[in-house]
């Protein structure tokens, strides 16, 4: 039984990982992009393609925010089918736990950081 699941996990991970890189590749790009158009002094408009990807990050529309929300819970499911895809020690219950661990406190321990910082 146990195989089972774990191996249709792993095919929903396998599958949707491959939708989901291609949209973390242009989320990636147009944030990069995003984060520094003003200081190369680049105008996405003088760049369609740019200015598309760089709506998405703005959600100017409902169809964008149902795109964003997709993508989220597609990166979700990656995420947990991910979690139990690897056995043993080097799995959820061993290092990738740990991992895991380190991967969440990240962000808080910088937002806790960063926000004593900005408030006076």
């Amino acid at each position: 039984m146990e195989t089972n699941w774990r191996k249709l996990f792993r095919d929903i991970h396998i599958h949707l990982a491959f939708v989901i890189t291609g949209m973390v590749i242009i989320y990636g790009i147009s944030g990069f992009l995003m984060n520094h158009l003003n200081s190369w002094g680049w105008d996405a408009s003088y760049l369609p393609i740019l200015e598309q990807m760089t709506a998405m990050h703005y959600n100017p529309n409902k169809f964008w925010t149902l795109f964003a929300d997709i993508f989220a819970i597609g990166l979700i499911i990656v995420a947990l089918t991910g979690l139990f895809i690897v056995k043993g020690k080097k799995g959820i219950k061993g290092i990738g736990g740990i991992e895991m661990a380190i991967g969440i406190i990240i962000p808080i321990v910088l937002y806790l950081l960063t926000t004593k910082l900005t408030t006076p």
